[in-house]
């Protein structure tokens, strides 16, 4: 069990939040000193001041960087600079770290604590604030990710998450995947509205710059004598084709944790399998089977990654939809290159 799961078990058992917070990093404590050390901290210290699960958040830090000898002057100043960035990023992240700004009311009011109450404030936003004060104290050097912010790298313009800078409703991106480029939309070309086709990404995909993803409004008529799109064009008697008679090929569609190489190009209908990798220049026409390595134009298989029972093992573990909390406990398994040790761990996991 995660942190995160540890803390909000705690709170569904009725424990406050600053108590749910720091038992679930009890290791050093008790679980019955730890909830009892965070008993007074709840709503605000009963004040509506600091968020109890961010006080119980600092008693965790204190715990791990504390000063406990008196000539220990570096861990009071990590201990100082831990505390500063913990509050600094919730106030960023949620806007404020004062329980009744939180909250919306003033809970040392019974008019308030009525509000809260009525609008269930205690059992959904506070829960809330036990996750989020949870996925504060773990993340890396005072972040953590966050798939609705467009620049995951401070400073640099030329790598995106893509979901958050979507405007077409027929382009969904899952969380995480970006690309090497400070625009996206740009490389998808030919989806018109009127062929009612997609582009469906899912999470953590890795696309290089110059990547095109081709639609279906690139296709011309091919059942005729001729190609040649006249009512495309002004001043030619032709009213547009049958959708019958075009060839429409489909959503393209790309699974998860998909890496596509620089300049290849992706053609209309294409449905490329998660894990899969795609070589720098490809053009990429058929269908791509998961956790296999494709080249070339037109694009063919070179090789699975792995054997068949790694494949269906990590088909079946689905770790691109797991928490962002269990996704950074699993980084050292996923990027283990002992396949064997993968496959074991795997397979405790699943079962």
């Amino acid at each position: 069990m995660t942190h995160e799961e540890k803390a909000l078990s705690y709170f569904k058992d009725k424990f406050h939040c600053s108590q749910s917070v720091l038992a679930a990093y009890a290791d050093e404590l008790t679980e019955e000193q730890a909830l009892k050390i965070a008993a007074c901290f709840n709503a605000g210290m009963r004040k509506g001041e600091v968020c109890g699960a961010c006080s119980g958040a600092l008693m965790v830090l204190g715990m791990m960087y504390g000063q406990a000898d008196k000539d220990d002057l570096d861990s009071r100043n990590k201990t100082n600079q831990m505390t500063n960035r913990f509050l600094d990023r919730v106030k960023e992240l949620n806007g404020t770290y004062i329980c009744n700004e939180i909250l919306g009311c003033d809970i040392t009011t019974q008019e308030g604590v009525e509000y809260a109450i009525k609008h269930e404030l205690f059992t959904t936003t506070c829960r809330d604030m036990v996750a989020l004060a949870v996925q504060v104290i773990e993340m890396k050097e005072g972040k953590i990710p966050n798939p609705n912010s467009v620049h995951p790298i401070t400073g640099y313009e030329n790598e995106i998450y893509i979901k958050p800078t979507i405007k077409n409703p027929n382009i969904i991106v899952g969380d995480f995947s970006y690309i090497a480029d400070s625009d996206f939309e740009s490389h998808v070309t030919h989806l018109y509205e009127w062929n009612g086709d997609k582009l469906l990404i899912g999470k953590f995909c890795q696309i290089a710059s110059g990547v095109e993803f081709m639609m279906n409004g690139a296709n011309h008529q091919m059942n005729a004598i001729s190609t040649f799109p006249f009512y495309t064009l002004e001043g030619w008697d032709m009213n547009p084709p049958a959708i019958t008679d075009l060839p429409i090929k489909g959503d393209t569609i790309i699974g998860n944790d998909v890496w596509i190489g620089q300049n290849a190009t992706i053609l209309p209908g294409v449905h490329i399998g998660d894990g899969a990798i795609i070589g720098a220049n490809s053009v990429v026409g058929s269908d791509v089977e998961p956790y296999t390595i494709v080249a070339g134009n037109p694009a063919k298989k070179l090789r699975k990654r792995f054997d068949d029972a790694l494949i269906e093992l990590l088909l079946r573990f689905k770790w691109w939809d797991k928490s962002i909390d269990e996704i950074n406990k699993l980084i050292p398994l996923l990027t283990c290159s002992k396949l064997d040790k993968v496959k074991e761990e795997i397979q405790k996991r699943i079962d």
